[in-house]
Parts: C-alpha cells; structure tokens; sequence
C-alpha cells in the first residue's frame, strides 16, 4: 500500500513538473523568439540610410545612364567603322554629357588598332569636331607613330594616310619642330623617292617645314 502512495506521488510529481515546462519553458522560448525577431528587424536608422542613399541616387542614376548610352552609341560608329558618323555624332553631344573616364577607341595603352587612329583623327578634322576629341585623337596618332615607331623604321613604311594624320597633328601642335625633328632624316630620304602621290608630297613637305631651322 505505502509502495503503492510512494509511485503515485512520483508520477504526481512527474506530471507537475512536464505541466510546469511545457508552460514556463514555452513562454521562455516564446520570449526569446521575440527577442530574436527583433534582433533581426532592421532598425530605423538602417531604414532611414537606406532612404537616403536612394534619394541621393535616384536624380543621379538617368544623367549616368545617359551618359553610357552616349558612350556606347559613339563606339558603334567606331565599331562599324562609320567615322564621319562618329564625327557628327561627337559635334552633337558635349563632352560633359559623356563618362568622365572614358578612353574612346582604340584604346593604346592595351594594344589595340582597330579602328584605325589616322582615319578617325582625319575624319574629325575633316568635319570641324570639338577640340576636345580632336585633341584626344591627335595624342592616340602620336603614341601610335612618334613616342616608339621612329626608333627603328622610317616614313618610307607608313601609309598615305598614316603620314597625312600625322602632318595634321604637327599642323596642331603647339611645338611642330619636336615632332618634325625626329623625322626629318627619314622624310629627306622620301622626298627623294619617285614617283610619290601628290597627298604623299604634301603631308611630306609640311613635316619637312615643320623642322628647327
């Protein structure tokens, strides 16, 4: 009989404690559920930089956008090769409404050639395109032709074009005889040569002009 009371108190006490568990412990877990929640909500600081940063960006997001579109229409000229199309297309548009770091191609310093930097640069004097670009270009004919090329091979080797580009860059140039001096040499030896296309005469003869005197 004792034996008896003894198990029933047991499983009283059994039964109070699983009670007393599953109602403290689930308020506890309820507690910190909510305390979790809330440590995962963001809070209104996060909310009100969030609001800020777009409120920054948005009126600058349509003048960015709209200056790569600028870009990208300026390089399908190029790409197609359609240089006068490029060159109206840079009379129409400012240089402020194009990327600030933008380096139109072909872009040198990687190596490449296409399109080819004589033809667009004739093409842009040829149409009375803004100094700015104009300007560009003339540098992209002197690094491809002058910094490096005059090194090991003379004008004998360039192209009517490619000579014609460069006497327009020494036509702009602020100091035409440091670019005529390193050719001068190799330009007196061309104009001795026979026949030569009348373009050829004349690109010669204002890099020969051109020299110290």
């Amino acid at each position: 009989m004792g034996a008896r009371r003894g198990l029933s108190v047991c499983h009283f006490c059994g039964l109070c404690s699983r009670v007393r568990w599953r109602v403290f412990g689930r308020r506890a877990m309820a507690h910190r559920s909510a305390d979790e929640r809330a440590a995962q909500k963001p809070s209104t600081a996060v909310w009100a930089i969030a609001v800020l940063s777009l409120l920054v960006w948005l009126p600058i997001l349509p003048w960015t956008q709209a200056e790569q579109e600028n870009r990208w229409t300026a390089e399908r000229f190029l790409q197609s090769k359609d240089f006068e199309g490029f060159a109206n297309f840079m009379n129409s548009v400012p240089e402020s409404r194009f990327p600030a770091h933008w380096d139109s191609p072909p872009r040198i310093g990687y190596g490449e050639e296409s399109p080819p930097v004589e033809e667009v640069f004739l093409s842009l004097l040829q149409n009375r395109s803004p100094n700015w670009i104009v300007n560009r270009y003339a540098d992209k004919v002197e690094s491809t032709h002058l910094l490096n090329f005059w090194k090991s091979r003379g004008v004998e080797l360039l192209t009517d074009t490619q000579l014609e580009a460069i006497a327009g860059v020494i036509e702009r140039s602020n100091e035409p005889s440091s670019i005529a001096d390193r050719l001068v040499h190799s330009v007196e030896v061309e104009l001795m040569r026979s026949p030569l296309s009348d373009s050829r005469t004349k690109s010669l003869r204002i890099i020969y002009n051109a020299r110290s005197q």
